[in-house]
């Protein structure tokens, strides 16, 4: 242990191996040489030094990890098929060269912040044990190359990437996180499997290709860029939510996917149109509010535990398909709706709003249940019949409509509990 001292210069000269770890951290070196040092058996510690490049030479093993943070590196120069059994600490250095390519084995982590280094490429390199962490730098270009696993999180937010390129790697054991750099297409090549989020959300994008990928162990984020159509293609399954709002989407199609645990957020696009394909089930809520949707049809989703908005849209024609249970409210306001029928919809576990359309009929189906209140407020409805087996959990508000009067008594005819309508 030769940490905390005032060491600048050093020279192992003849030393072949060294047992355990080589500690040299917190030291003023500006200068390092191995010579003929092939072999550490434990940790090598150059932390919180001077450094402005290394060279391993003929140095092959490290078994341990390699620590370089909190120097002055501009270049790293791995020797040649060289191992290292642990974690790579690159952080706050000023990189602007560094070539992974050398390496033949890497147990561990890679963590690369705070520098201006511009391009990463992992040449023949097969694996990463861990993480990949490298983010708030200036990278520009990501190659993978050999690298056919990472094995856990890879971290590239907040650099200034355009491009991407997964060459061999075909799982991740963590999540991908792309976010806030300037990507404007994404191909994932022979990428299959993402073991948590995938997430490219504010960036440029305007085409997303998802290839072979066929699962994504958390959310899929793909939010606040400038994408006009997903195909999910060969994606069968997300473990969380999905968030494409805030695109300039006109067309989706969920491919294979049967089944969001999470919310599906599609809000602030130009959808015209939905169809949900092979969807049965959406575990959260449902937003497509502000798009230019001119009808939807709910296909074979049967369950939508959250809320689902639709308001802001141009719809004229809205079926239920195989729907039977919504957990939250329903809001088709500011809509162009002309009749709406509930068809197999049974339970809806918060407000129903449709106000700003214009009705002049409902049918409510098999709906049984309404949790909140019922707005059917600014239409052109004379008449509405309630079923007998229809509860609403609060009031009625039928404002503004040219039978108000005859839907107050249409209420009390048909309706046991209608003290609480409300006409204006």
């Amino acid at each position: 242990m030769l940490n905390n001292n005032l060491i600048s210069k050093i020279s192992f000269g003849s030393v072949i191996s060294i047992r355990g770890d080589l500690s040299l951290a917190n030291n003023l070196l500006t200068s390092i040489t191995f010579h003929s040092l092939k072999f550490i058996r434990g940790n090598l510690d150059l932390g919180n030094n001077q450094l402005q490049w290394v060279r391993f030479r003929s140095l092959v093993l490290i078994r341990g990890n390699l620590s370089l943070l909190n120097n002055h590196l501009t270049s790293v120069t791995f020797s040649s098929h060289m191992f290292i059994g642990g974690y790579i600490n690159l952080y706050n250095n000023q990189l602007t060269r560094i070539a992974f390519s050398s390496l033949s084995f890497l147990g561990g982590d890679i963590y690369l912040l705070n520098s201006p280094l511009k391009s990463v490429t992992f040449g023949g390199l097969p694996s990463v044990g861990g993480l990949v962490y490298m983010s708030n730098n200036h990278l520009t270009r990501v190659t993978f190359d050999s690298v056919t696993a990472v094995g856990g999180p890879v971290q590239l937010s907040s650099n200034k990437i355009t491009a991407i390129v997964f060459g061999s790697l075909a799982s991740i054991g963590g999540s991908l996180d792309l976010s806030y750099n300037k990507l404007a297409r994404i191909t994932f090549d022979s990428v299959t499997v993402i073991g948590g989020d995938l997430t490219v959300a504010s960036n440029e994008l305007t085409q997303v290709t998802f290839n072979s990928l066929k699962s994504i162990g958390g959310y899929l984020d793909l939010g606040g860029n400038m994408i006009r159509n997903v195909i999910f293609g060969s994606l069968e399954s997300v473990g969380g939510d999905i968030h494409l709002g805030n695109n300039r989407l006109t067309s989706v199609s969920f491919g294979s996917l049967a089944v969001i645990p999470g919310f599906l957020d599609l809000a602030v696009n130009q959808l015209t149109r939905i169809a949900f394909g092979s969807v049965v089930s959406i575990g959260g809520f449902l937003d497509v509010f502000a798009n230019k949707l001119a009808t939807i049809d709910f296909g074979s989703v049967t369950f939508i535990g959250g809320h689902v908005s639709l308001w802001n849209n141009r719809l004229t024609q809205l079926a239920f398909g195989a729907l039977t249970s919504i957990g939250g409210s329903l809001d088709l306001g500011t809509n162009q709706l002309t009749k709406l029928d509930f068809e197999l919809l049974g339970i809806l576990g918060g407000f129903l709003h449709v106000d700003h359309n214009l009705l002049t009929s409902v049918t409510f189906g098999s709906l049984t249940f309404i949790g909140a209140d019922l707005f059917l407020n600014d239409n052109k409805l004379t008449n509405i019949t309630f079923p007998a087996t229809l509860s609403i959990a609060s009031s009625i508000q039928v404002c503004n409509n040219p039978g108000a009067a005859s839907l107050l008594t249409s209420c009390q005819v048909r309706y046991a509990t209608c003290d609480s309508i409300i006409t204006c």
